[in-house]
Parts: C-alpha cells; sequence; structure tokens
C-alpha cells in the first residue's frame, strides 16, 4: 500500500509542476483575444507598460475596380410567323465603348419556357470601340416543333462566360403554326 500511495502522490507532483506553464500559456492567449476584441470593438489597443499602440494587422490586398464595357444593341428575326420546318434568322448588331472580346449568344425558348434553342458558346467576337458588329443566327424548326409562342433572348458575355456584359431576354416573339 505504501507504494501505491508513493506512486500517487508522485503522479500528482509531476502533474503539478507543469501547472505554472499552462496558467501562463493559458493567461498569454487570453490576453492576445481580449486585446483583439478591444482593437476590433473599441478601436486601438496599447500595451500598458510602454503606451505604445499594440500592432499586428494583416496587409490588406489591393482592390481595383473593374470597369466592364458597355453595349448597345439592335436585334431582329425574319418573322414572327412561322411554320415547322422552316429557319428563323435571328440578327444582331452590337457595339461596344471599349475593345473587348466577348461571346454573343441567341437563344429559343418555348411557350413553357424550356430552352429549345442556343447558339454555340465556343465563338469568341472581337469589337473594337465604337464599331459595330454584325452577327447573324439560324435556328431550323424542327418539323415535330409544336405550335405555340416562342421568345427570343440575347446575351453577351466575356470569354469565360462568368460575366454578363449584356442581357436582353424575351427581346422578340415568333408564333409557331
Amino acid at each position: 500500500m505504501n507504494q501505491t500511495h508513493a506512486h500517487q502522490k508522485h503522479s500528482q507532483a509531476n502533474h503539478l509542476q507543469y501547472l505554472p506553464i499552462t496558467l501562463i500559456g493559458l493567461s498569454i492567449i487570453m490576453m492576445v483575444i481580449s486585446v483583439g476584441l478591444i482593437k476590433h470593438y473599441l478601436g486601438p489597443a496599447y500595451f500598458a507598460i510602454s503606451g505604445k499602440p499594440l500592432e499586428w494587422s494583416l496587409p490588406k490586398p489591393a482592390v481595383q475596380a473593374v470597369a466592364l464595357p458597355s453595349f448597345t444593341t439592335s436585334q431582329s428575326i425574319s418573322s414572327a410567323s412561322l411554320t415547322p420546318g422552316s429557319t428563323l434568322s435571328i440578327n444582331v448588331s452590337a457595339t461596344s465603348d471599349r475593345q473587348v472580346d466577348a461571346i454573343v449568344q441567341a437563344w429559343v425558348t418555348s411557350p413553357k419556357h424550356k430552352q429549345v434553342w442556343r447558339s454555340a458558346a465556343d465563338k469568341v467576337t472581337s469589337f473594337t470601340a465604337g464599331q459595330s458588329v454584325a452577327l447573324r443566327y439560324a435556328y431550323p424548326l424542327p418539323a415535330t416543333l409544336r405550335p405555340g409562342t416562342y421568345k427570343v433572348s440575347l446575351r453577351i458575355t466575356s470569354t469565360d462566360g462568368f460575366t454578363d456584359y449584356a442581357v436582353k431576354e424575351d427581346y422578340a416573339e415568333f408564333t409557331v403554326q
């Protein structure tokens, strides 16, 4: 029993020797958290001993505003009434205020708002500032296309497809007999 009792006292003594280091470490962590909270909510923090401001801010990344190109467009379709098997011509004229490469797409949606046709998304168009670019798309209507009113839309995007420069949704409609 003496050995067990001696072992317990030795074990407690080992744990107690780390207590001061643990308390000091926790104190430092609490002080850093406190200074961070004070600085965040009340402004600059100062060291009591030196009276100098405590600064450890991370450098802020430079943020530059990116001005997007501005487009003016005019668009038209070949007919307001078509039959299945015929072809719809979509004409687009677009002008940019600066030199830029972009993707111009046209698409057609059904009376139930389902996309039934879309032009290719891999053709890049180069725009020169102030100069109009004419584009023409052909949508061959399937022979099985149901009667109803279809809508035509246009989108000009960045070459990666992530930024819209101009969007004209449902700018024209045609009826399928």
